[in-house]
């Protein structure tokens, strides 16, 4: 099934660490979007955290998607947001 998703992008090994160790209090941010919630080391030179969410992408699903995908972004700023607050 096709779906939407948001994501942070990390070049810095050592930032995508430091959310990594706070793994319980980041997917409690993210829970209630309802996506599935992914920790991902694609390749050595960028990490990825992920919320992606299942849905169908038609036309007339489109308001609730950007409402989801709005929310998600949020959230993850949010996210950042604990790597400021820790430094």
């Amino acid at each position: 099934m096709a779906g939407v998703g948001v994501n942070l992008w990390f070049k810095e090994a050592s930032l995508y660490e430091g959310l990594a160790v706070r793994s319980v209090e980041v997917e409690a941010l993210l829970a209630d979007l309802g996506g599935k919630i992914s920790w991902r080391e694609p390749s050595e030179k960028t990490r990825e955290l992920q919320v992606r969410l299942g849905a169908d992408v038609s036309s007339e699903h489109w308001d609730e998607l950007y409402g989801w995908l709005v929310m998600g972004l949020l959230r993850m700023r949010s996210v950042a947001g604990l790597l400021r607050n820790s430094a």
